[in-house]
């Protein structure tokens, strides 16, 4: 079953405004942009809304005098369902909240992408389904009341992971005899695509550190900063579920340090 080909404005602050755009448009839909959300109800048969969270709530108040029943109002915004979409439901729209979980936007990288989708109901839901499947993507249902979870692990498997992997790098980088960027990437990009591959199909788990001594050594060889900070935070993660105490002690006091240099 396919999609109908619909007239689709784009409302956008961004570039995964302009990828859905793309996508859509590549399959026969007839697409536009505008920055104006009024201006847009009046012509489209689809509204994209891709806002952060203060103009996606502007932007629904000012469509309120404008759309249509069974016009279909979708928001790309990852820690809100259809909640924030509510007056537009109750004039007749039909809404749908769908996240392309990804970090760089261009049309290509939505290929095979999850999208995080919330709805009202099934025909929303079949409606979501559709558009994101034509799009070479692929629906994953969150519930409204998820959403905030939703968004905080999109940004704890994005943003955190992306600061952890940068400064792996870094510290790669210094341990070469002719430091370069480059030879860090040789060394530390297949080091995170496996783990995170393994990771995900159960074939690895991350580990507590073992040896206390180990540990110590590793601390101080990082030296204070954000990446001392990360490895700390993450290993006392991992030490909270198994580890020998005397681990737990040298992590803990580590932590202690970092608490006190916050302050001022």
């Amino acid at each position: 079953m396919n999609a109908p080909r619909m007239r689709v404005s784009i409302v956008s602050a961004g570039a995964v405004g302009t990828a859905i755009g793309e996508k859509l448009a590549a399959v026969g839909h007839r697409v536009d942009y505008t920055a104006a959300p009024a201006t847009a109800a009046e012509n489209a048969q689809l509204l994209v809304l891709d806002l952060g969270d203060s103009d996606l709530e502007a932007a629904v108040a000012e469509l309120l005098p404008h759309v249509q029943p069974r016009q279909i109002v979708l928001h790309t915004a990852a820690s809100h369902g259809v909640g924030v979409l509510q007056p537009l439901a109750e004039r007749g729209a039909l809404t749908i909240a769908a996240h392309p979980a990804m970090i760089a936007a261009d049309a290509a990288r939505l290929d095979g992408c999850g999208w995080g989708v919330t709805t009202r109901d099934e025909l929303a839901a079949t409606v979501a389904e559709l558009l994101i499947t034509e799009m070479n993507g692929h629906a994953i249902a969150i519930a409204e009341q998820q959403r905030d979870l939703y968004a905080a692990a999109i940004a704890h498997g994005s943003h955190h992971a992306a600061a952890i992997a940068a400064q792996t790098a870094e510290l790669l980088e210094q341990c070469m005899d002719a430091p370069s960027m480059r030879g860090a990437q040789l060394l530390s990009e297949p080091l995170a695509q496996q783990s995170m591959s393994l990771a995900l199909s159960g074939e690895f788990t991350p580990a507590a550190p073992a040896d206390a001594a180990t540990v110590e050594r590793q601390l101080a060889a990082i030296g204070a900063g954000p990446a001392r900070d990360s490895y700390v935070a993450v290993a006392r993660s991992l030490a909270a579920q198994s580890a020998p105490a005397a681990v737990w002690e040298v992590l803990e006091a580590a932590s202690t340090s970092q608490e006190k240099d916050f302050r001022f």
